[in-house]
């Protein structure tokens, strides 16, 4: 499972219910920052987390594993989640190509760990 494309699924299915870090947690019982590190991909949900999560984002479990396909949504997202530019998609695209050390390059860079 890759753990970046769960904690992807997470935060746009917690930013399109309008729900903040805190107010998922609380329904979860999971600490904001230990919700933070599964939408970053530092850590992962067990099973239990993302059933929960599912009932409360009405998606199906194994949604989480598939990739949000943001050219889909045409750049519009409700309740002000996270909307992506063509610009911003490009760049996703080309982030995704580079190897490994090209990653680390640009994370570093940009402080993301």
């Amino acid at each position: 499972m890759d753990k970046l494309t769960i904690g992807t699924r997470i935060k746009y299915e917690r930013q399109k219910l309008g729900l903040t870090l805190e107010e998922l947690g609380n329904q979860l019982g999971v600490s904001k920052q230990g919700l933070s590190g599964w939408e970053h991909g530092r850590n992962m949900p067990d099973i239990i987390a993302l059933a929960e999560m599912a009932k409360i984002f009405n998606i199906h479990i194994e949604d989480f594993l598939q990739p949000i396909d943001f050219f889909s949504l045409n750049n519009k997202v409700d309740n002000n989640a996270l909307v992506v530019t063509d610009k911003e998609l490009l760049l996703i695209n080309k982030f995704r190509s580079l190897n490994s050390d090209k990653r680390k390059a640009i994370e570093t860079l940009f402080g993301i760990k």
